[in-house]
């Protein structure tokens, strides 16, 4: 929606229409933009817990964009905890993953076994305090 004004107010920019009073909002130019720069170039704040990258805004790592929703504060959706980017909520819908995991297809299995709370082992050891260990698990 355009608007009307001698002056922008926040979350809207000039958008050059025949009067050049045309202010329009930030959010039709970049998705789920709260604020831009005053050319309209670029996103500086976002709706929700979009993130700005790049000038515009998007679903921070660990989260992935519902399309069951447009409410831009819930648009945002927590990725499986195995995920540390996804395009959906599963364990089958990584495409990157965190530490101690290794991106198989599409899931993030851990490469050493999984501990408590779907948390990874970090080595091989039988000490998970040491990182590397002898010819045996259970020498450090």
């Amino acid at each position: 929606m355009n608007l009307c004004y001698d002056t922008c107010p926040s979350g809207y920019v000039n958008s050059n229409g025949p009067t050049k009073k045309y202010c329009k909002y930030c959010g039709d130019i970049f998705t789920a933009c709260l604020t831009c720069t005053a050319n309209g170039a670029s996103c500086l704040t976002c709706a929700g817990n979009y993130v700005v990258s790049g000038g515009s805004c998007s679903c921070p790592n660990g989260y992935y964009v519902s399309s069951t929703t447009t409410n831009y504060t819930l648009k945002c959706q927590v990725c499986d905890i195995s995920c540390l980017t996804c395009s959906g909520p599963t364990s089958n819908n990584c495409l990157s993953c965190g530490s101690y995991r290794t991106l198989n297809g599409t899931s993030c299995p851990c490469n050493y076994g999984a501990g408590p709370n779907g948390a990874c082992y970090m080595s091989a050891c039988s000490d998970q305090a040491c990182i590397q260990c002898s010819s045996s698990p259970s020498l450090c």
